[in-house]
């Protein structure tokens, strides 16, 4: 049985945006001369040939339905279709059938096998497709759900521990979760997250997925989770839940309403959460971005105590490798909260920057590795800031000239507390963008530089310091319109 999760890519007539641009370079510049016509020459064929594989492939196809179902395995049949059901041995569904009232899994050696079966929530009122969840003094272990596809829930997938915001640090791994794995599914539409891997959870393993049009994060490891895997899944349109780039999204200000425009959310969210495998996925067209690392500053300390706890852990040690990062506005981001202001999140973290309009928490994400990755016509492909980062072998590609390859540095910790970024490695990376010979750049100050082998269109490549880029008005707000 084929369980087809991709629908095949219609086939469209290429871009020639190459070719336009390199013709209008050559009408308008009379300064044009052989040396410069070479270069760019050089430069649109280069990269012509590197979005060749871009233009007319399919989208991928996930593989036929995987695994075995045991002779042990419980069969949920149609009939019980709209029931909530609490599994605690190994279960599959009926192929035929779309079941609405979604899973919990309580136990440990369960292999739930949906066998291309649907899991919805037609009503968009329940919280959770598949839910693997125990206590806090229960250590699950093995469990492994596939052949899915889960849409329409807040979450479609989630792994907690029920009462984690209550450990104590120094307590919060034991009893950890062991194997936990989603593989060979489709999860679409998700209210919030697509998967939610929850507070000190370990060893979650997200393998050939395609995660798309969740209303936040594609994905989101949330704080003090570990060791988690998330490999040759494609994440793509997410986070445009509260966007509306004509008419802003309303919120009240002193019994005033104003609208603002949303930046949405980002494929990958790493909040705080640590030694994280990366590898081989596909991010796509998301809102904000592909792979976020930032630590939460403890959102709703005042507001909402019940929804708060204390994050105590950096996105830190972190290997983001091999994958193809498409058409985003931002690609990597290492600190991405290390330069804006929350002050409308209510944060239980020390503040060193505060004003009437203005509060910045300290980000926290350091010793991550960006490697081996592909960027093409992604904004800033890179951004790095915090420490010890090690950017090595990554190719960034682009037709638009204004498009930044690696840039490095911050503005409120350099010049407010004297700490530039520093043990930045930034090593063998390649860049083609149009008309940039100049994509490797720094801003408000580096410390520890290590540059070396870095090259682009015609050569090796020197970094550059530039005019810093344009915070956003506050974390998730690109403009705040009039009443």
């Amino acid at each position: 049985m084929q369980l087809s999760l991709f629908q095949p890519k219609k086939w469209a007539a290429p871009d020639h945006w190459a070719i336009a641009r390199f013709a209008r370079v050559l009408i308008a510049s009379p300064a044009m001369n052989i040396a410069t016509l070479r270069r760019t020459a050089r430069a649109f064929l280069l990269i012509a040939t590197s979005l060749l594989p871009f233009t007319a492939v399919a989208e991928p196809v996930l593989p036929d339905l995987i695994g075995n179902i045991h002779s042990d395995s419980q069969f949920i049949p149609c009939s019980r279709s709209a029931e909530h059901i609490v599994i605690d041995q190994s279960s599959h569904l009926d192929p035929r059938c779309t079941y609405t009232g979604g899973f919990e899994i309580v136990a440990s050696e369960v292999e739930f096998d949906c066998r291309g079966a649907t899991i919805d929530d037609p009503e968009g009122d329940d919280p959770h497709g598949v839910w693997v969840h125990a206590p806090t003094a229960t250590a699950l272990k093995r469990v492994a759900v596939r052949n899915c596809i889960i849409q329409n829930f807040e979450y479609n997938f989630r792994v907690s521990r029920d009462g984690f915001k209550d450990l104590l640090q120094g307590t919060e791994y034991r009893n950890a979760f062991v194997r936990i794995e989603l593989r060979n599914s489709r999860l679409r539409g998700a209210r919030a997250n697509g998967v939610l891997v929850d507070g000190y959870v370990t060893d979650v393993r997200l393998r050939d997925l395609e995660v798309a049009d969740s209303g936040g994060a594609g994905i989101y490891l949330a704080g003090g989770s570990r060791g988690n895997r998330i490999l040759r899944s494609y994440i793509h349109d997410n986070g445009f839940g509260d966007v509306d780039p004509v008419n802003g999204v309303p919120i009240e200000v002193g019994g005033v309403e104003f609208r603002y425009l949303s930046t949405g959310r980002e494929g990958l969210a790493i909040d705080g959460s640590r030694d994280n495998r990366v590898a081989r996925n596909r991010f796509e067209n998301n809102s904000y971005g592909a792979v976020f690392l930032y630590k939460n500053c403890g959102e709703l300390a005042t507001e909402d105590p019940a929804q708060w706890w204390p994050r105590r852990y950096g996105a830190d040690d972190n290997r983001i490798r091999r994958n193809v990062i498409t058409n985003e506005a931002n690609g990597v981001w290492v600190g991405s909260r290390m330069s804006q202001n929350q002050i409308a999140l209510d944060c239980s973290d020390p503040f060193y920057v505060s004003s009437a309009t203005t509060r910045v928490h300290e980000d926290f994400a350091d010793g991550n590795t960006v490697q081996s990755n592909t960027f093409t016509n992604v904004g800033f492909a890179i951004r790095i800031e915090d420490d010890g980062t090690r950017v090595e072998r990554n190719t960034i590609i682009s037709d638009r000239r204004e498009h930044m390859g690696i840039t490095i540095g911050n503005d409120y910790r350099t010049n407010v507390l004297g700490r530039p970024v520093t043990g930045t490695t930034v090593r063998g990376n390649r860049a083609n963008i149009f008309l940039n010979e100049a994509p490797f750049v720094w801003v408000h100050g580096i410390g520890g530089l290590v540059f070396e082998r870095n090259r682009v269109t015609g050569g090796s490549s020197l970094i550059h310091q530039v005019v810093p880029p344009t915070n956003e008005f506050h974390l998730f707000v690109k403009e705040l319109l009039a009443p």
